[in-house]
């Protein structure tokens, strides 16, 4: 039996396992901050195309330093809209729980959370709230739906594409992008592993 190798991303802290579950929770390295950012960012560029007026990390909770991933200031609700990304791993244990009551139950338990979180300062500052969450098997929240829904409505007006064909279209770009964000998680400690530099099998 070859024995478990020692994640090398965050010093041996973690057990490399062969299911990629230390490497989806694994801050080590800033893998999953870039996924994080990867998705904020390909949204943030079709919101931008859409002229929703989209800015990036905007400070917006006054008087909290708390940040939007993204605030849209010429949403289609009339106020700006600030929208929350976040993606969890439904092997933590809250979300495992969550995951195992409901399709999407591990976002819907997140959603809650940033809801419970941030929709008081969102209503003191007039603007709308709405989190993204994702979780590490592809599923979105039912407000990250929204989200993604409404955002590709408007970024098809601007290019004359019907919402039937607009709304697949940024779905599976942000689902490429967040899953290809996930390999490289699971990838992540690959290398390392004593079966693969000795060659076994």
């Amino acid at each position: 039996d070859v024995p478990p190798d020692r994640c090398h991303l965050c010093n041996g802290v973690g057990v490399v396992d062969d299911m990629g579950r230390h490497s989806l929770t694994c801050m080590a390295g800033g893998l999953r901050s870039a996924l994080h950012n990867d998705v904020r960012d390909v949204v943030h560029k079709l919101a931008s195309s859409a002229l929703l007026g989209a800015r990036r990390e905007d400070p917006c909770f006054p008087p909290t330093s708390k940040r939007a991933d993204i605030l849209l200031t010429r949403a289609p609700g009339g106020r700006p809209l600030a929208i929350d990304f976040s993606i969890t791993h439904i092997d933590a244990s809250g979300s495992f729980v969550a995951a195992t009551t409901s399709p999407g139950g591990a976002t819907a338990s997140v959603e809650r959370e940033k809801l419970a979180r941030y929709a008081a300062l969102a209503e003191a500052a007039g603007i709308d709230f709405m989190p993204c969450t994702f979780d590490t098997h592809g599923a979105c929240s039912a407000s990250g739906l929204s989200v993604l829904r409404m955002v590709a409505r408007a970024w098809g007006r601007q290019f004359d594409i019907v919402p039937a064909r607009a709304v697949p279209l940024v779905l599976q770009r942000v689902s490429f992008t967040l899953m290809r964000g996930i390999a490289r998680l699971l990838l992540a400690n690959s290398f390392g592993r004593s079966d693969f530099n000795t060659g076994g099998g």
